[in-house]
């Protein structure tokens, strides 16, 4: 039987057993957060559960499933990435289908729904996954994708931060005021990291990177972000990090855990610690509001700011692979 589409106004799981998806995600052990300290497994399946449903849900949401192989894919249509690159994209959020699953069987599917986005004129195709994926990893070069960037995710502990973390005289860090997002956006623009995925990918215009970091920074002032946290020197704003609350995650899992979204310090700032003490500052006030653990994602070639959060007792948790697909190049 091939994939089908499953009408988002169909509760996801009333078309896909339940304990089908649960027993995917419990096999596999590639989805992120399995790690964090205070985890249970039966929870972090529960939250990826919601999580997944909720995706089926969302605007430019697509999913696809086939109960005979069984396998689900599910993906969204990147509308703000398309405005901004004037690149037609979509990310594969999920792929999943059993062990037992044997590896053409997942290519065939993987590229039948590849040629289905192709058809609708989508060029950029965009898949994030564990290195643990050893199913989806073994399918993603025969069906054309290329391997862009590995990142690695530390997570950090509020308290060993503050102890390791010192003062810097002549800066002060703190939320970010109303007025001050021209400055967070123009710093954003012109300092976002080289190892980013926009920046890595060839099929990104270069004249298009800046306008992605600048609307980043925008957007994180209007609901994207819970928390823009800055460092400032002489009033004007030196450095920045974007936060996410995941009180969801909280909710489902008790494990209460900030997420960092983006950070940045202006290059004439690099060098004297100021990465590392707003982050201790922002984890700080993570813990005055019962986040004790927060996590940082970057790029496995960002030694600087690797250094960094080590320097405050961040510690590897976790790591994943980012692949693309060109889906006009077949």
């Amino acid at each position: 039987m091939p994939l089908e589409l499953v009408p988002s106004a169909t509760p996801l799981f009333d078309a896909v057993p339940v304990n089908t998806v649960r027993a995917w995600i419990l096999d596999r052990k590639s989805l992120p957060l399995r790690t964090l300290p205070g985890m249970k497994e039966d929870r972090w399946a529960d939250y990826h559960l919601d999580d997944i449903r909720s995706l089926h849900q969302k605007s430019g949401a697509i999913t696809l499933y086939d109960p005979a192989a069984p396998c689900l894919l599910m993906a969204r249509r990147l509308d703000w990435d398309t405005r901004i690159l004037g690149v037609p994209s979509i990310s594969l959020d999920h792929f999943f289908f059993s062990n037992e699953t044997d590896t053409k069987t997942a290519i065939d599917l993987l590229n039948t729904a590849s040629k289905h986005w192709r058809d609708e004129g989508l060029r950029l195709l965009v898949h994030k996954t564990s290195p643990a994926n050893f199913g989806v990893i073994a399918a993603m070069a025969p069906c054309g994708f290329d391997l862009l960037c590995n990142h690695l995710d530390y997570v950090s502990d509020a308290e060993r931060a503050a102890q390791l973390s010192k003062p810097i005289d002549g800066y002060d860090f703190g939320p970010a005021r109303p007025d001050e997002e021209e400055q967070v956006a123009q710093l954003t623009q012109n300092n976002y990291a080289l190892t980013d995925r926009f920046n890595l990918d060839p099929m990104v215009p270069r004249d298009r990177i800046p306008a992605v970091y600048y609307e980043w920074g925008r957007n994180a002032f209007h609901g994207h972000s819970d928390l823009v946290w800055v460092a400032r020197r002489g009033g004007k704003v030196v450095g920045i990090t974007f936060w996410s609350d995941r009180k969801r995650l909280e909710t489902i899992t008790g494990v209460n855990c900030a997420l960092n979204q983006l950070g940045a310090v202006d290059s004439r700032d690099a060098g004297h610690g100021v990465f590392r003490r707003m982050t201790a500052t922002v984890l700080a006030y993570y813990r005055e509001r019962g986040a004790r653990w927060g996590t940082i994602a970057t790029n496995v070639l960002n030694y600087p700011l690797q250094r960094s959060v080590q320097g405050i007792g961040c510690v590897i948790h976790d790591s994943l692979f980012t692949f693309r697909k060109d889906l006009q190049r077949d």
